[in-house]
């Protein structure tokens, strides 16, 4: 867009995260988050959740340091063309600073940065840096692992849980396309399907009941 051009755009149907929601209330122990560009927005706001759910400052004494304990792993992968491209990242640097036992982030991008200033800017954080697009080698290396063949072999729910959110091309190729049903009557589009598990989360050894598509 240039200065002066205009665009129409509509607001998306508020969808609430809270506390009492299902999704929060599984006992994951390690959680995976796998963001595209713009689709960090509901995961750093699922990560928020889960952490804030027992805020560090709550925490006076002995007795209440169990809450501590409770809480997940979470490991934020964030893929983006280059360092100045990442989207929320000072609140992404506060929750690591805040929980650096629950809260692990990679940053993965796909382009060079265009000068060597860029790449070198100061950072305090405790991220890791790489390359790339993501492959099985990445998902290993920045997620939780996958469950034991054990686990596999079981019905009921795991102790690892992956989400991802991105654009379509992003999501199939981390964890296959998501399909849609027919839509409702005077909607464009239908529901969302999760479809099968494909890519590289199915070939590092995760299945269908450990991934949630966005």
């Amino acid at each position: 867009m240039t200065v002066g051009d205009s665009i129409q755009a509509e607001l998306k149907k508020e969808r609430i995260v809270h506390h009492s929601s299902n999704i929060l209330n599984r006992g994951w122990k390690n959680i995976g988050l796998i963001a595209g560009g713009t689709g960090i927005a509901p995961l750093l706001q699922l990560a928020r959740l889960l952490l804030l759910d027992h805020d560090q400052d709550q925490v006076q004494d002995n007795q209440n340091q169990e809450l501590l304990t409770s809480l997940p792993k979470i490991y934020l992968l964030f893929i983006n063309c280059t360092k100045r491209d990442i989207l929320g990242k000072h609140e992404i640097d506060l929750l690591q600073k805040k929980y650096p036992n629950n809260f692990f982030v990679t940053y993965s991008f796909t382009q060079e940065e265009q000068d060597d200033e860029d790449a070198d800017d100061t950072d305090t954080s405790s991220a890791t840096y790489v390359k790339g697009r993501g492959d099985v080698t990445m998902a290993l290396s920045a997620l939780p692992p996958p469950p034991s063949p054990t686990d596999e072999a079981s019905t009921s729910d795991t102790d690892t849980m992956i989400f991802i959110c991105g654009r379509d091309g992003f999501v199939s190729h981390w964890a296959g396309p998501v399909s849609r049903g027919p839509p409702s009557p005077g909607k464009k589009k239908g529901p969302k399907i999760q479809g099968p598990l494909l890519g590289i989360l199915n070939d590092a050894g995760y299945h269908e009941n450990n991934v949630f598509k966005y």
